[in-house]
């Protein structure tokens, strides 16, 4: 009985531990594409892509490394792939476990944001874009993935984890830090 109660507590720390470093892998994976997009609006006039496109763009700029029959094999390294994901979903063809905030963040200009460091540029997410509305209208589409709670990015490229549920009031946090 002892040994069964240990294995137990065995088998509940291992569980946590590898929780976290999933964790800490989006938080990776999150703080490479916060990079990304910096060295994509370098490239184009200071300007991120479009929410509706963006890992596309990224991808085909070459940005991202990207090999589809490798994911669909079932080897999740890509950098838009959330280890923590369930199931990885396939939008319009590829894979992507990740947001872009689309109402003001996304095809805007860099040097235009007053405050980058409080400028939501991606979250954990069900869909590749979303906005405060969205996340009122489509609740399902926010992922708190990481120890209840999601891994954002920010248009400085620094990440921060922040507790679910995410407010749907625009002006709330993360969403207020969006204004322009």
């Amino acid at each position: 009985m002892l040994v069964a109660a240990l294995g137990s507590l065995l088998l509940s720390a291992l569980r946590g531990a590898r929780q976290k470093a999933q964790q800490m892998q989006c938080v990776n994976n999150l703080r490479q594409l916060g990079t990304v997009l910096i060295e994509y609006a370098n490239d184009h006039d200071d300007y991120v892509p479009d929410a509706t496109v963006w890992y596309a763009i990224l991808v085909n700029g070459k940005y991202i490394k990207w090999d589809l029959n490798a994911l669909d094999a079932g080897n999740y390294s890509c950098v838009l792939i959330c280890p923590s994901a369930i199931t990885h979903k396939r939008a319009y063809g590829n894979y992507n476990d990740y947001g872009m905030e689309a109402w003001r963040f996304a095809g805007k200009k860099l040097s235009g944001f007053e405050n980058p460091s409080r400028r939501l540029a991606l979250l954990d997410c069900e869909y590749f874009y979303l906005t405060y509305f969205h996340a009122n209208l489509y609740p399902e589409w926010l992922a708190p993935r990481h120890s209840g709670g999601f891994n954002l990015v920010f248009a400085d490229g620094h990440c921060e984890w922040l507790a679910a549920p995410l407010p749907t009031d625009a002006y709330k946090f993360p969403w207020e830090w969006a204004s322009p």
